[in-house]
């Protein structure tokens, strides 16, 4: 019997308690719950390769993360018409740390990618490290994003839709870096090669949707919302 479940819900309900609470402890403490259930999982498939392969699951697990985004996706096209009409302003310019950081995303995808197709071979764990290193690069982008931008969560809808949709990713990236630091760490020969070649598929599946991302709530911003120049 696996115990992620458990473990998985008791963060979850000390989330939902910390927010409702306004307590910052309790959201920190559910990131810790994530990563430990996220290492306690991958031992746990690591030990037993026969029972979880199943590639179904992982593509509906994928399918599902996908509708979540084009849902958010279809949420900001619906409030563009308030927002433009209210003259509000993109959240953040789009050739600043936006473009960064699609550029560092890419880069960490293309050096998976190497480490993907270099899987067995000496020194393979290099590509896997430097897209890791990339990866927090990406985050440590996304804080100064934040930390910079002028308009808060509740400015207007259009708002809470782009900070949702970007906040999602962001909390996606972070797993998807807890997941690769831990098939560095434990060592990627540990595990079934079907579950490495998982963890790239789903970094990859981390990088398109940033793309998406970029294209919905950066660059057409620019070109639709009035007053901006060109």
């Amino acid at each position: 019997m696996s115990l992620v479940p458990l473990y998985s819900s008791w963060g979850v309900m000390i989330f939902v308690v910390s927010v409702f609470l306004w307590k910052l402890l309790g959201v920190w403490l559910f990131f810790l719950y994530i990563i430990f259930s996220v290492a306690l999982l991958i031992k746990e498939v690591g030990m037993d390769s026969s029972t979880y392969i199943h590639n179904w699951g992982f593509i509906i697990f994928i399918l599902m993360e996908l509708f979540t985004f084009v849902s958010l996706f279809f949420v900001a096209h619906y409030c563009m018409s308030e927002a433009v009409s209210n003259d509000v302003a993109y959240i953040s310019e789009f050739d600043e740390f936006p473009l960064l950081g699609s550029i560092i995303l890419l880069s960490s995808s293309v050096l998976v990618t190497g480490f993907h197709f270099n899987y067995g071979l000496k020194n393979c764990e290099w590509y896997l490290f430097f897209s890791i290193v990339l990866g927090f690069s990406f985050i440590v982008v996304q804080f100064f994003e934040f930390n910079e931008s002028s308009y808060y969560f509740v400015d207007c809808p259009y708002y809470v839709a782009a900070y949702s949709t970007v906040g999602l990713h962001f909390l996606h990236v972070l797993g998807g870096v807890i997941v690769l630091l831990i098939v560095l760490c434990v060592g990627y020969s540990s595990f079934n090669s079907y579950y490495v070649e998982m963890s790239v598929w789903y970094w990859h599946f981390v990088d398109y949707v940033w793309l998406l991302v970029f294209a919905v709530f950066y660059y057409p911003v620019v070109l639709w919302l009035p007053g901006i120049l060109l």
